[in-house]
């Protein structure tokens, strides 16, 4: 049990302790309770439920956390890779074996598979790639680490083809309503939509002189695979954020409305902070998946912000994850500076955003297209789309016009 957790639970007893002997006192009394003791009463099982609800969120964390890292266990077992080592006295891994077959020119491309459960929940920060680490590895945690999206949460789809991807969703869940013995029940209203996910293709050439292929004693894997797939990753991010919806994903910025505005063109106060998680709606607000994006200005902006009773909105958990009003805060560089009319955060449950990947990321090499200038191409791609898929689920922050 975390040090947090345990100083949680005998926080928990001692007020359960002070709630049972204010009752006690009462019933020896043989009365009703004063207003102050009442006072005391209410406020005291209020802390106990904001403490239950603590500990419940610390325990689902520490549950997750220890599942992702039992799959990124297994994962980095598995090589990462489709591709079978067939030399039986090779060392490393498939995915090493794989990946330098390709560097080499032994074979023309690879894929990189990568288990989307492990980018969904954990919350590592694995900093610094080296020669030794497995190709596989290095390329997935880039593009985990560079998103935060896929670090909040998001419901991951993968699938084999790129065609357009149709799944059911709810537009209006309706209403219901007490209905008198023998009368008719009335129709909800509840009305079915559709979220269309298509397959952009992402990708990019970095081209090396076949002298330094040749000559160099540096892992030429290492250095392009973090690389390569961090941005990838990025414009995948920046898409998904602010994407218009049409040759490219809609974006969050366009699915979702505003939920507050602030008051200054240039700051944000607490309290707006507080209206911006309330303006979503209570199932949504209260998802384990709810969580605080920010652009850079506006997150250094709300660390220094307090609540009327002087402590600071900003906090860092006994995991390490940063929160703000108790939620998961994420910087997000996609999101507008401090400006006026910009929309510099949101606020929601990023599990209602679906993030389709096709297939698995793809390395290949080539030589012909630098056969004139002696050096060789490496291609990395990913075909993804993402979408809201309900837009109540996340609001906007949003400047106060000039």
């Amino acid at each position: 049990m975390s040090d947090l957790l345990e100083a949680l639970e005998v926080e928990r007893q001692e007020m359960v302790t002070r709630a049972s002997e204010l009752l006690a006192t009462v019933e020896t009394r043989g009365d009703e309770m004063t207003m102050a003791e009442r006072a005391e009463f209410d406020a005291t099982k209020k802390a106990i439920a904001t403490t239950d609800r603590r500990v419940e969120q610390i325990r689902s964390d520490a549950k997750s956390k220890a599942e992702a890292a039992e799959l990124k266990d297994r994962l980095e077992r598995s090589g990462y890779f489709n591709n079978k080592d067939t030399d039986g006295g090779a060392q490393g891994n498939a995915g090493d074996m794989a990946v330098r077959s390709v560097i080499s020119g032994e074979t023309r491309g690879v894929n990189l598979s990568f288990e989307t459960r492990d980018i969904i929940m954990t919350s590592e920060n694995n900093n610094g790639f080296t020669g030794s680490r497995p190709f596989g590895e290095q390329v997935v945690t880039a593009v985990y680490e560079s998103s935060p999206l896929l670090m909040a949460g998001p419901t991951v789809i993968s699938t084999q083809d790129g065609n357009e991807l149709r799944l059911p969703s709810l537009t209006d869940r309706g209403t219901s309503a007490i209905t008198d013995e023998g009368s008719q029940i009335g129709e909800a209203g509840t009305a079915l939509g559709d979220v269309r996910l298509g397959a952009f293709h992402f990708a990019r050439i970095d081209k090396v002189s076949n002298q330094l292929l040749e000559d160099s004693s540096v892992d030429i894997g290492a250095l392009l695979g973090p690389n390569a797939g961090a941005e990838i990753a990025s414009k995948m991010e920046e898409h998904a954020i602010t994407g218009t919806g049409v040759d490219e994903p809609e974006g969050l910025v366009t699915a979702t409305s505003v939920g507050v505005t602030t008051a200054s063109a240039d700051a944000i106060t607490s309290d707006e902070i507080l209206a911006l998680q309330h303006s979503v709606k209570g199932p949504h607000r209260r998802s384990a998946n709810a969580a605080y994006f920010l652009s850079t200005d506006a997150f250094q902006h709300v660390r220094n912000l307090r609540d009327n009773q002087d402590r600071f909105l900003f906090s860092i958990d006994d995991n390490g994850d940063e929160r703000l009003l108790g939620r998961r805060l994420f910087e997000e560089p996609n999101l507008d500076d401090l400006a006026a009319d910009g929309v510099v955060g949101l606020f929601g449950d990023f599990s209602k955003v679906y993030l389709r990947l096709v297939g698995q990321i793809r390395f290949e090499r080539s030589e012909e297209a630098g056969f004139d200038t002696y050096s060789t191409s490496f291609r990395t791609s990913l075909r993804a789309d993402s979408k809201l898929a309900d837009r109540t689920a996340i609001r906007q922050l949003k400047m106060a016009a000039a």
